[in-house]
Formats: structure tokens, C-alpha cells, sequence
């Protein structure tokens, strides 16, 4: 049977051998496809390209070249433009023709003097010790042999030791260049050998306009809006990574077949769009729990990866930030719609406001990392944010404190009682030696708490009778108030802020080189405003300008005048003078003792004991729930937080509407 019968047999349609030969071709991604392979292709290192092409031109290449940067960001790939740019048959040149053997294996990667060593897996000191041994043979057919080293500060401390020498003088066909992401684990000895090439983050729109430069290779058809939201998102999320970028971009045309949307870039990220995270800075802002939590529950339903909606978030205060700044709008990674959005609501929060969100945030994105609860984690810090009050500014507090009038700090009239800056006295004992008392002892039939000024003074008084060698305490002696024209004259040379408070002194009295201000006890906050160091330095300014020499203030209480009558005229009572205490006991005429009652101290009345409260933990429960509306609330939401986990002390589940 010929071949052709049993194709017939089979009933099988013989394929062309183009399409055999495209089928067993591997598919070559777009990061390979459009990598770079002259300096000019190279996007975001204009200077890398440029040091290196101009040291191509002047003949002045070094041996050894350290290029150190971010991952995807060119390191790799400007190490093989170097080594087509040295080898090509046109060369050394900055600009290779890739067309000639040297220039398409290089590019291929089968150049046999071109050898690409990953540290990362030859570690030890054998490895280098076989690479030296190499060193010392010539190229194979090109002009130089290039060693790109990647990952170099992958190797061991031996290692190095190893390749310093011959880092150092190699052949003079030899050229070394090492590639690391982690510049500051090379050892100094290494790089005090080699030529440093810093490589540096890819920006939003360099990325941006390299995707563009790809996707109208590929036919890729987009309006203007959404090629700008589409690549936006991806140049956002890897993070200055072009080969990261171009890997996101090949894998959503594959998903899409070529024809992306805005909703399948945002599933394949893993991200949130702008009106997301718009609306949830809102919501946060407004102290909305309930939507808050739907949105949670809308991406876990969505499949989006929470760990990248805080990182998202993150990003979006970042630019609310910069927008409150002020900076230039070029430094944002937001365009359009998107923009004006985020513009409005930079107006409307305070500062303080997003800096407190921003805090929060931080704070969720390390714990998220660390726990398997992303979700509740989540849905606790929105929570808690919500019920955050916005923050007032310090300023603005300061103002309302000084809106209110001087009447509301002023001291209570007295009400007969023994003031709050005296100890409470007792009155002398009466003539027969009956028993003294307290003047404010408490009526029969009946007990009052003393205020906690009274027990102050009530717990100095029966110290003072427990020592009977303790001296009678002296009334204060009385001062006069005077001087009011004083202060009138230093009025209008004093700030307003003091003057308001300068102007409740009852009197001044100058003498020598001080000035004692009076204050009676209605004055209590502007006497405290006025012994405040600072306020007594800028009085003692005012008061030598006035006076011409340096006069102290000091600061001192008076009493009311003792000729002060009540009022209808009649003379003020004596006031009562207190006991006195004797080392021994006084005698009469008739060398008799006079015998003293101790002065009984008051005796506190048993408390009743608290009646037994037999609720149920059920009654207990509503009974609370009925003192807070805001209480049902916040355990609603507990309630949700716990799958309705809530028992009584028997175990049992409680139903608390």
C-alpha cells in the first residue's frame, strides 16, 4: 500500500509543510521579540546608552563594567549590545549592522565567545578558578571574548577573592561585565575594578510609550482612552520594570486575542480601576462602613487579589498627596477623568485627614503580608477607618478656645462655704468646756459628703489636733489693692492677648524694682495665663520700656479689705479664731485640770450591700442595648464579624433584636 492509499484509508488530509514547520516552532515572547539591539533602542537609560556608545567611539573601552539596577530594567541586554558593538565585522563601532555572523549569534546567544555565566547557580570558588583557566585562551573567530556575569553578588566571599586578579589585568581580548540588582552587596574590592553603570527605574511614561511602540507592531486596535487607561495600569504595577511590563502585555493578548479591554487588564492584574479607589476614599472619608464592606465583598467575588488593592490604594493616596502639594502634574500616574477626580477630592480632605488614612493603610500592607485573613484584615482597618472623626487643625482649636468669653472661666460666687484656697477652720471652744465643734458639721438626722476641698482641709485639722506640739496656724495676713492707674498705663503697650488677662488684676503695687500684681479668686485662669514664663518675660519687656530699668513681676493673692461691710451696713462678723493647742493642760484658780473632750471624728456609715442582680445574660443583654442607639449598631456589625458567634454563660446562641 503506497502512501497515498493510506491517506485515503485514513481519511486524513495531508497538512503543508510550512505548517508543520510554523507548529514545531517555538513561540517567542515579546519580551525577547523587542529586546533591544542597538544603545538607541534602549528606553529610560539615555545615559547608560550614551556612556557607552561614546567610549566605543574614543576607543576607550574598559575591561570591566559593574551595570547595576532594578530588575527588567536593561542590564542584561545593554551587556550584549556591548559585546555585538565590540565583535561586529564593522567594529568596535556604537552601532552594530546586526547582519554580519557575529552580530545574529550574539543576538541568538550561540556566539561562542560570548559566554553568559549565572552566578546564582555557580557560586563557589572551583567555578572561577575554571573561568580563570579559560580566561587565558584566545577567541574563538571574534575579536574580543565577552564574560557577562549575572547576579554576580551571588557569589561567595571566595569567589571573589578568586576573580580579583583577573578582574584586575586580564588579557587584553577579554572584556568583563557583571550584572547585579543588588549594587550594595558587591564587595568594594570589585567595584573599585569595573566601569559602574547605573540603571534606573523605568517611569510611567516611558513604559507607556514602549508598550504603544509594541502593540502597534502587534496590530493591537485601541481608542486613545483606553490605551492610555490599559498601558497606564500595567506601566503602574510593574513597578518600573519594562521586560515585567512587556510579559503583562503578552499575556493579556493572549487572553484577549489581541483585542484588550480595560475589565480584562484589571482581572489580569489584579488591580483596581481609578473609580474604585476613588469611591473608596469617599466612602472612608464619609465614614461609610456599609459600603465599605460590599466593596470587599465585590472584589473577593471578582477574584481580585486584595494584597494588590491595598498596594493600589496606596498608590492612589500617593498621588492625593502630591496633588495637595502642588507639584507638577507630569509626576502622577493619572490622566483624564481619572485626573479631575482625584483633583477634586485632594480639595476636599484635609491634610491631616489623608495622612491619618495613609498611616492606617501603611500599617494593613505589612500585617497583610504576614496572615492568611487578608480579607478580615481588611474589612477591620476600613472599619476602623470609617469611624475615624476628621482631624481638626491645632490652629483652629487655639481660635475657638479664644472665642469664648472671659465670664465662662470666671469662679462661682461663694455660697457660704469655706473657699477652696483656705483650710477649713474651727470654731473656738465656748466658755463651761463644753465640747467645740466644727462649724460645717453636718445637721442631725441626716449625713453630707464634704466637697473635696472641705476633706482636704478637714484631714489637716485633725492632723494638726493629733500632734498637740504643732503650733495654731496663723490666718494669712490681709493685703490692700491699690494701684489700678498702673496698670491702666500699661494697657495700651501691652499685646492684646496679654491685655485681655493684664486687665482682671484687681490692683498693682510697684516697689524698688518689682511690681506685684493682686489677684482675687475670681481670676483664675488669667492670674494661671499670667504666671506662664513666657507671658512674665514679655511683661517684664513691656515694663522696662516703660520704666527705663529692669522691674520683676511677681505675682500674689489678696483677701478682701477688713473694713469691707456687708450689705445693709452692719459691721462684718469677727471671723472665728482657731484652737489652741497647749503642750500641757491650762489650769484654773483652783489648780484644777479643765478637762477637754477629744473632738469626735466623723464615722462613715456602712455602705448597703448591692442587691443580686438575677437576670439572664438575655435581659442583661437587651437592657444595655437599650441605653446607646449606637450601641445595636456596633454589635450588628461584631455579630456579622463572628458569623453570629455570640452565646450566653449556658453555651446558647442569643437572639438580640
Amino acid at each position: 500500500m503506497t502512501g497515498e492509499d493510506l491517506v485515503k484509508t485514513r481519511r486524513v488530509r495531508p497538512r503543508p509543510l510550512e505548517s508543520i514547520m510554523a507548529q514545531n516552532e517555538a513561540y517567542q515572547g515579546l519580551a525577547r521579540k523587542y529586546r533591544p539591539q542597538t544603545f538607541d533602542d534602549l528606553v529610560g537609560q539615555e545615559a547608560v546608552a550614551s556612556s557607552l556608545a561614546n567610549s566605543l567611539r574614543q576607543g576607550k573601552v574598559s575591561h570591566g563594567h559593574l551595570m547595576a539596577g532594578p530588575r527588567g530594567t536593561g542590564k542584561t541586554t545593554s551587556a550584549r549590545i556591548l559585546a555585538r558593538a565590540l565583535n561586529c565585522e564593522q567594529g568596535p563601532t556604537a552601532t552594530p549592522c546586526g547582519v554580519c555572523r557575529h552580530c545574529i549569534d550574539i543576538a541568538a546567544g550561540t556566539d561562542l565567545d560570548v559566554i553568559e555565566i549565572d552566578a546564582a547557580s555557580n557560586t563557589g570558588v572551583d567555578n572561577i578558578r575554571d573561568l580563570r583557566e579559560r580566561v587565558m585562551q584566545a577567541p574563538f573567530a571574534a575579536r574580543y571574548k565577552v564574560y557577562i556575569i549575572d547576579e554576580v553578588h551571588m557569589l561567595s566571599s571566595g569567589a571573589f577573592n578568586a576573580l580579583l586578579k583577573t578582574l584586575e589585568e586580564p588579557p587584553p581580548s577579554v572584556v568583563f561585565v557583571l550584572a547585579t540588582t543588588e549594587f550594595e552587596k558587591v564587595p568594594e574590592t570589585i567595584r573599585s575594578r569595573c566601569v559602574v553603570h547605573t540603571f534606573r527605574r523605568m517611569t510611567t511614561d516611558d513604559i507607556v510609550r514602549r508598550l504603544d511602540q509594541v502593540g502597534r507592531a502587534e496590530g493591537v486596535q485601541l481608542s486613545e482612552a483606553d490605551e492610555r487607561e490599559i498601558y497606564g495600569m500595567i506601566a503602574r504595577s510593574v513597578e518600573g520594570g519594562m521586560r515585567d511590563a512587556l510579559v503583562a502585555l503578552d499575556q493579556l493578548l493572549a487572553m484577549t486575542e489581541s483585542k484588550p479591554t480595560i475589565e480584562a487588564a484589571t482581572r489580569l492584574l489584579g488591580l483596581a480601576d481609578q473609580q474604585t479607589l476613588h469611591q473608596t476614599v469617599a466612602w472612608i472619608a464619609s465614614g461609610d462602613p456599609v459600603k465599605l464592606l460590599s466593596l470587599v465583598e465585590d472584589l473577593v467575588d471578582r477574584g481580585r487579589n486584595l494584597e494588590r488593592f491595598v498596594r493600589s490604594l496606596i498608590a492612589y493616596l500617593r498621588e492625593l498627596m502630591l496633588l495637595q502639594t502642588g507639584v507638577d502634574e507630569r509626576l502622577l500616574g493619572l490622566t483624564g477623568e481619572a485626573l479631575d477626580a482625584a483633583r477634586a477630592q485632594a480639595r476636599e480632605l484635609q491634610p491631616a485627614t489623608l495622612y491619618n488614612i495613609w498611616n492606617h493603610v501603611f500599617e494593613l500592607e505589612e500585617r497583610i503580608k504576614k496572615s492568611p485573613q487578608a480579607r478580615f484584615l481588611l474589612e477591620f482597618t476600613l472599619i476602623r477607618l470609617a469611624s475615624i472623626k476628621p482631624v481638626v487643625p491645632i490652629d483652629r482649636i487655639i481660635d475657638r478656645i479664644n472665642a469664648i468669653p472671659e465670664s465662662s472661666f470666671a469662679a462661682p460666687p461663694s455660697s457660704g462655704t469655706t473657699p477652696s484656697h483656705e483650710p477649713a477652720r474651727f470654731a473656738a471652744p465656748p466658755s463651761g468646756g463644753t465640747t467645740p465643734t466644727h462649724a460645717s458639721r453636718p445637721p442631725e438626722g441626716g449625713t453630707t459628703n464634704p466637697k473635696p476641698h472641705e476633706r482636704a482641709g478637714m484631714q489637716r485639722s485633725f492632723a494638726v489636733m493629733a500632734d498637740s506640739s504643732a503650733p495654731a496656724p496663723a490666718p494669712a495676713a490681709p493685703r490692700s489693692v491699690g494701684g489700678r492707674e498702673l496698670i491702666d498705663e500699661l494697657l495700651p503697650q501691652t499685646p492684646d492677648f496679654l491685655a485681655r488677662y493684664l486687665s482682671q488684676a484687681k490692683g498693682a503695687e510697684l516697689e524698688a524694682d518689682t511690681l506685684r500684681l493682686c489677684w482675687d479668686g475670681s481670676a483664675g485662669l488669667a492670674r494661671k495665663m499670667l504666671s506662664n514664663p513666657g507671658n512674665v518675660k514679655a511683661i517684664e519687656g513691656i515694663l522696662a520700656n516703660h520704666f527705663g530699668r529692669a522691674v520683676k513681676l511677681v505675682n500674689v493673692d489678696v483677701a478682701p479689705s477688713p473694713e469691707t461691710k456687708p450689705s445693709g451696713g452692719a459691721p462684718a462678723a469677727p471671723k472665728p479664731t482657731p484652737p489652741v493647742m497647749r503642750d500641757s493642760e491650762p489650769l484654773d484658780d483652783d489648780d484644777e485640770p479643765v478637762q477637754y473632750s477629744p473632738l469626735p471624728l466623723p464615722q462613715a456609715k456602712p455602705k448597703p450591700a448591692a442587691p443580686i442582680d438575677n437576670r439572664s445574660a438575655l435581659e442583661k443583654a437587651r437592657e444595655f442595648l437599650k441605653i446607646d442607639p449606637e450601641v445595636p449598631r456596633r454589635v450588628k456589625i461584631l455579630r456579622d464579624m463572628l458569623n453570629g458567634q455570640i452565646i450566653d454563660e449556658n453555651g446558647q446562641q442569643l437572639a438580640l433584636e
